[in-house]
């Protein structure tokens, strides 16, 4: 269709004018992204969680807006809901840094601990021996496995993180626990006397070792154990029924 010279020049104004209001009234991703990254390091979480779904609706396969969304739900404490949005970031960009370890923690906190260790694994693997980030996985897996019940899974994972912190009394009352549990009784008293040089007192590490000794067969030793928990702590749970009960 033919215009004057004047309508022509009317439409490309208009459309000039459209073009400048749009362009101010939808801002860039990269202009988005900073205002999200702002909000978010500032602590404004429901500022943030609306920037980057801003984000998503006009890039909807944005993998870092996943990933920061997640970030923002388990930094609640909502870790379940957390979980779907690392999951859908690796598979948008199955390289991001961090990415796999934080799906792990989420699937960790949420109890699903299964999956925690299906994920966790890969990066065990992958680790340096002995590096931060080994211990810390180390730690997590066997965790996980001693909350499914896993107690001989558990064990080669809690011996490592004992061996790699030799002053850690907590892991290695648990490394011992998880040894009793799986009838590892020789593993019991080994890291029962790793135990004394740390705490000469330690009504539970002797209650243990008590326990162990029974399961051998050597009830006086038993009884000496269960003797010297109910001296460290008179209170000690079952030490006197352990003790009455061998007697």
């Amino acid at each position: 269709m033919k215009c004057t010279f004047f309508k022509c020049s009317l439409t490309a104004v208009v459309l000039a004018i459209a073009a400048v209001q749009s362009s101010t009234q939808a801002p860039s991703v990269s202009q988005e992204r900073a205002t999200a990254l702002n909000l978010e390091q500032s602590g404004q979480i429901a500022g943030a969680e609306t920037a980057w779904r801003s984000v998503l609706r006009g890039h909807p396969n944005d993998a870092e807006a996943y990933a920061h969304l997640g970030l923002i739900a388990a930094r609640q404490e909502h870790y379940a809901a957390a979980v779907p949005l690392y999951r859908k970031a690796l598979a948008l960009n199955p390289e991001m840094p961090g990415l796999r370890l934080n799906l792990g923690l989420a699937l960790f906190k949420s109890g699903a601990l299964k999956a925690a260790i299906d994920t966790l694994s890969p990066l065990l693997k992958d680790a340096a021996p002995s590096s931060a980030d080994a211990v810390r996985l180390e730690i997590l897996i066997g965790m996980a496995h001693y909350g499914l019940g896993e107690y001989a899974a558990a064990v080669p994972y809690l011996r490592k993180v004992t061996a790699s912190d030799p002053q850690n009394l907590p892991y290695r009352l648990l490394l011992a626990e998880n040894c009793m549990w799986s009838k590892q009784y020789q593993c019991v008293l080994d890291t029962y006397h790793e135990i004394l040089e740390l705490n000469s007192e330690s009504a539970e590490a002797d209650m243990l070792a008590g326990e162990a000794l029974d399961q051998m067969q050597n009830h006086q030793g038993a009884m000496e154990e269960f003797r010297a928990a109910i001296k460290a702590d008179p209170k000690a749970p079952n030490a006197h029924f352990a003790l009455g009960y061998l007697l």
